[in-house]
């Protein structure tokens, strides 16, 4: 027995996401990839928050009202994993609550960065007239960063969990394919989702390659010699090494 449970709305953006901030990470920090980095994170920005109102609007299992969210829900899910194994079709509870998290970090995450920018008077916040403000919202963009790796590192323990427990379902399986073996409702898309999700989607990317195109941001003269700096000092430990 399979059971459709992520619609495809809900996978393009899981993955677009993913896909969005790990390039945004590896690209973090260097003067010439700035535009990209700043385009991907608006990217990931703007799809989070049409995943929020999906989350209102969208199909069963994507709601969050499908989210069972409740410390006994946890309670009773964390000591008994695989009685309550066939329980819940969507997000268990723990899976429940990290995507909350996550969802909240990576929006934090998004707005202290262009906040950061904003202290420079560049980017889509410009008008907030942030300067002097760069050395709280720098910190505050990389302390958002490393709590969103953290609550990625435990979403990927609880999959690897889930398949111990729950192998037979295809949990990660379900993430490309959308299908989970087991018995429930499909998930079912109208029509007023199939437009606001092709709308949106596509109004991100091409939000993200209106960015990329045609910004000209400069990483502040602070952040270049910060950068300068470890990139010597990195030098300087190879050197002493060999």
């Amino acid at each position: 027995m399979k059971t459709y449970i992520w619609s495809l709305p809900t996978r393009i953006t899981h993955w677009l996401v993913f896909i969005a901030l790990v390039l945004a990470y590896i690209l973090s920090g260097e003067e010439e990839y700035i535009n990209s980095h700043t385009a991907l994170g608006y990217l990931a920005g703007t799809l989070i928050f049409f995943r929020i109102i999906w989350g209102i609007v969208g199909p069963r299992y994507s709601k969050f009202r499908d989210f069972p969210v409740g410390i006994r829900k946890l309670k009773e899910f964390v000591t008994n994993m695989e009685a309550t194994k066939h329980k819940y079709a969507g997000h268990n509870p723990a899976a429940s609550l990290i995507m909350i998290a996550i969802m909240i970090a990576i929006i934090l995450v998004v707005l202290s960065g262009m906040a950061n920018l904003a202290t420079e008077g560049q980017g889509f916040l410009a008008f907030l007239n942030l300067s002097g403000e760069s050395e709280f919202f720098e910190a505050t963009h990389e302390t958002m960063v490393n709590i969103l790796i953290a609550l990625v590192v435990i979403h990927l323990a609880g999959i690897a969990v889930d398949t111990v427990f729950h192998g037979k379902t295809g949990t990660l399986a379900s993430m490309f394919t959308g299908y989970k073996k087991l018995s429930g409702e499909n998930a079912k898309l109208n029509g007023f989702q199939k437009v606001f999700s092709l709308v949106w989607i596509a109004g991100a990317i091409t939000l993200f390659s209106l960015a990329i195109t045609t910004q000209n941001l400069k990483l502040s003269d602070a952040e270049t010699e910060k950068n300068s700096k470890e990139v010597q000092e990195s030098g300087e430990e190879e050197a002493e090494d060999d």
